[in-house]
């Protein structure tokens, strides 16, 4: 029976030693799985930083036009003027038109000239303020790619963590059985010494007991054969192994 509790230690032993690796194993995952997550909560916050800051900007920037619109009276997107002044060059150049009505076209393109420079600022606010919005969308974008990032590492985290406490209270309650077996084990084998030395003390014990009846025997033999040999008896075979046994 000591051999089967020395036998569930040894397993247990194994079972220890798989669950160990195992535990290092998701250890070293989740120290990677939170390093990850440190540096996207940074990306994130940084792209979330970043968008605050853009529509401060672009904030100004629309507080700015408002101003320059109103002082030049202006009702519409300046960017337009320079999209209907390629319009009519080309209308000039491609079409037929007869001598006045060339002149009134040019007239309205060097019109819309003069008020494009002097709104140049404008349609320049309007550019940036394209360009910051752009920023902000990417920004917002990268921002929340991360945060769906985050929030399936965190799932992944979270079950890596309950993975690594359940492997830990394994190897607990695996010690705790392997040391209950060891301890059986040590039990078990104590008693089997005891009952092993007390089965060769008695084995001594009949070995000497029986030795000393034999010479008991052998020394009452021996006073017989030196009455016959006195009495000039017959010597038999069996007295003749007797005085030979001294």
């Amino acid at each position: 029976q000591k051999e089967l509790f020395f036998a569930q230690k040894e397993d247990k032993k194994k079972a220890i030693s798989a669950n160990i690796k195992q535990v290092k194993e998701l250890r070293d995952g989740y120290a990677n799985q939170s390093s990850q997550l440190r540096q996207l909560v940074k990306q994130r916050d940084d792209h979330n930083k970043k968008v605050k800051e853009a529509i401060t900007k672009i904030k100004l920037l629309e507080l700015k036009k408002k101003e320059l619109l109103k002082k030049h009276k202006i009702q519409f997107n300046p960017s337009r003027i320079s999209s209907q002044i390629g319009y009519l060059e080309t209308k000039i150049e491609t079409q037929a038109l007869d001598f006045e009505k060339e002149k009134e076209l040019m007239k309205k393109i060097n019109a819309l000239k003069k008020t494009n420079a002097q709104v140049l600022e404008i349609s320049n606010l309007f550019q940036e303020q394209r360009v910051v919005q752009s920023q902000i969308n990417e920004n917002r974008h990268n921002a929340d790619s991360a945060h769906k990032k985050i929030r399936e590492l965190q799932k992944i985290n979270k079950q890596t963590r309950k993975e690594f406490v359940k492997k830990s209270r394994e190897i607990m309650q695996l010690k705790k059985e392997q040391n209950q077996a060891y301890q059986k084990f040590t039990e078990l084998k104590k008693q089997y010494i005891e009952l092993f030395n007390l089965i060769r003390n008695n084995q001594i014990r009949n070995k000497k007991a029986i030795q000393h009846i034999k010479n008991q025997i052998l020394e009452k033999k021996h006073k017989q054969l030196e009455q016959k040999i006195k009495n000039r008896q017959k010597i038999t075979n069996e007295d003749l192994l007797v005085f030979q046994s001294r």
